[in-house]
């Protein structure tokens, strides 16, 4: 048996990734049997071979783990189903925001701020959050989004009534400012190439009415 006549220096130890190990082994037709070693390898009154490639071990692959957020179904006032003016308000409360969406207003762009419940796994358990999510707007705007661990302070937050960075920067949209009811927006995609080397090469965004 070859593999077992192999010095131990040259043994790969908690190998990740085999195919990397198995490249980089001796050749086995350059096994001296009457010498019993490697090239490479120095014994006393022997000349070593410089340069050999020694298996590379120890590799680590890392993953790093997001976090899951159960949210359900998408209610009826997401606008993932378009923006009616009849789902905004301008005041959430415990009753209606499951239902309901508050207009608000940063630099003049309208933004369309909901409450929703989230259930995540904490150490094994399924916790509750409550998340204030913002919608239109610009993207920079969603740097405004939030979590609480109870609705009271998601529903100030929404509001702005608490004095945070919602609270400062924003302002209730007057009638005015609102948006024009829409339905849906369509989504169309091209693309080229097959299997893993698809790539996206165009999406366009069709807006449309209620």
């Amino acid at each position: 048996d070859r593999l077992s006549q192999m010095p131990l220096h040259v043994l790969p130890v908690n190998v990740t990734m085999p195919a990397d190990a198995l490249a980089n082994l001796p050749n086995p037709a350059r096994w001296c049997s009457e010498r019993r070693m490697w090239p490479g390898t120095a014994t006393k009154g022997s000349k070593a071979i410089q340069n050999v490639s020694l298996p590379r071990f120890n590799r680590r692959k890392v993953f790093y783990m997001g976090t899951i957020i159960y949210f359900g179904l998408a209610p009826p006032h997401s606008p993932k189903f378009g923006i009616s003016s009849s789902n905004i308000v301008s005041h959430l409360t415990p009753k209606n925001w499951r239902k309901r969406a508050i207009g608000l207003t940063k630099e003049g762009r309208f933004l369309y701020v909901m409450v929703k419940l989230g259930r995540q796994k904490i150490h094994g358990e399924n916790q509750k959050r409550y998340y204030v999510r913002v919608h239109l707007g610009l993207p920079e705007d969603r740097s405004l989004n939030a979590d609480f661990d109870n609705l009271t302070d998601a529903l100030a937050y929404a509001n702005a009534e608490d004095g945070s960075a919602l609270a400062s920067s924003i302002h209730l949209a007057s009638p005015d400012q609102m948006p024009e009811d829409r339905g849906a927006d369509i989504f169309v995609s091209g693309f080229t190439g097959q299997g893993s080397n698809r790539r996206n090469n165009f999406t366009v965004r069709l807006p449309t009415k209620v």
